[in-house]
């Protein structure tokens, strides 16, 4: 049986998950042999995101008006992830905006930077941009959460593939030095 993983990505108002509110999520769940499902929406917030935010997401507030505030899509969100293991470019990130929205993964958290800063030593940029593109991964539309989380899928698929690449006693030295 091969595991199930869910890449997850959010759009925000801001950087800080204490103040600030998600205004779009997106998970993909997926294994090695493919997409087993997906989920997106945009997310109403109490306040319309600032000036910056709508021209880096190109989320419109007006867009957001009829979207379902985070509250009425908790339970739909922590079902689609069930307890697989969240992938994403910085994962804790968007963990801590959706915990503030009451939905708390128990699976692990694989973090896309983390594992190519170790399969990829040396990458000039370590952005999910500039990691897709030395992975040679097309990622055309960046800051929206259904691209952005399934850019960080396909290269954490990538990385992965190379991870299993390498020689056991690497595993074995890289599980030492982790500890």
């Amino acid at each position: 049986m091969t595991t199930r993983y869910v890449a997850i990505d959010t759009e925000t108002t801001g950087l800080d998950s204490e103040n600030d509110e998600v205004i779009e999520v997106a998970a993909i769940a997926f294994d090695l042999n493919g997409v087993l499902g997906e989920y997106n929406s945009l997310v109403r917030p109490l306040q319309a995101p600032p000036y910056h935010v709508e021209r880096l997401t190109g989320i419109k507030a007006a867009e957001l008006d009829d979207a379902p505030r985070f509250a009425a899509i908790a339970a739909e969100i922590a079902d689609f992830i069930g307890d697989s293991p969240i992938v994403g470019q910085n994962p804790m990130f968007d963990i801590a905006f959706i915990n503030r929205g009451g939905v708390w993964p128990s699976g692990p958290a694989y973090d896309t930077f983390d594992l190519a800063q170790l399969l990829l030593p040396g990458l000039h940029d370590y952005s999910l941009r500039g990691i897709a593109e030395a992975l040679s991964i097309e990622f055309l539309v960046r800051h929206r959460a259904f691209a952005d989380a399934e850019a960080s899928m396909r290269v954490f698929l990538a990385l992965r593939q190379r991870l299993a690449e390498l020689p056991g006693w690497m595993l074995h030295e890289i599980e030492r030095l982790a500890e």
